[in-house]
């Protein structure tokens, strides 16, 4: 470390401390950039990253095919507008990633740290999510068809203006979860915890909710096939069947 010295009047007035990078992070940061550069325009295809530490790299635009993430860190990695295909993320960590309208494909988000990150209008394509941390996500306007999530945490999770098609949830957290606006067909969310969850102004159509905690479950003008008498305790109001 050294500082920047001020002096006047026989004192020392200190303007900034600054701390020079060390050799390891000059070379994290070097291998980044040629991981990038050299990749850019055909993408990175199998390969094997799994316990690198990509944290704050930039790889927006970038394609990833059979990728192995595994216990990666990458918090607070671009990934805005990429291609992810057959990648695997098993116990990686994404924590607050910028992956906005990105494209999911066939990936694995095995006990997966993504909590705080940002996919919105992004597309999910048959992925699966097995007991990952999805907590205060943003991923409104975002599109999932046959997915799979099963023991996910999605509290307080922004799923606005979504689509779901052919997508299955299974013994997971979303209180508080936001789905107004969403449109949810030939879906299943079975054994959840859906208290305070908001579907106002959604569309549920061929969707099975079932054995899920519902207290306080909002559906306001929204539009459905459901029978709104099994979801207990829930505030519904201006329903419209289907």
């Amino acid at each position: 470390m050294f500082r920047f010295i001020y002096q006047q009047e026989g004192y020392d007035l200190v303007i900034r401390d600054l701390t020079m990078p060390d050799n390891a992070l000059m070379k994290k940061t070097k291998y980044l950039l040629e991981l990038r550069e050299s990749n850019f325009s055909g993408g990175i295809r199998e390969k094997d990253l799994s316990h690198a530490d990509l944290s704050m790299a930039d790889f927006h635009g970038m394609q990833f095919v059979d990728v192995n993430f595994e216990g990666a860190t990458l918090e607070n990695l671009n990934l805005y507008d990429c291609q992810l295909i057959n990648c695997s993320f098993k116990n990686a960590r994404l924590n607050r990633v910028i992956a906005r309208k990105t494209k999911i494909f066939k990936c694995v988000f095995e006990n997966a740290d993504m909590s705080q990150g940002d996919f919105g209008e992004s597309v999910f394509y048959k992925s699966r999510f097995e007991g990952s941390d999805m907590h205060l996500c943003k991923m409104s306007n975002s599109k999932w068809t046959g997915c799979s999530l099963n023991r996910v945490n999605a509290l307080g999770t922004d799923l606005s203006s979504s689509f779901m098609s052919g997508v299955e949830i299974y013994s997971s957290e979303l209180r508080n979860t936001n789905f107004d606006k969403a449109s949810i067909m030939s879906s299943k969310i079975l054994d959840s915890s859906l208290e305070y969850a908001s579907f106002n102004q959604s569309v549920i159509y061929e969707t099975k909710i079932e054995s899920c905690k519902t207290d306080g479950m909002l559906l306001f003008e929204t539009k459905t096939d459901l029978n709104t008498d099994d979801l207990k305790y829930a505030r519904v109001l201006d329903i419209v069947k289907i």
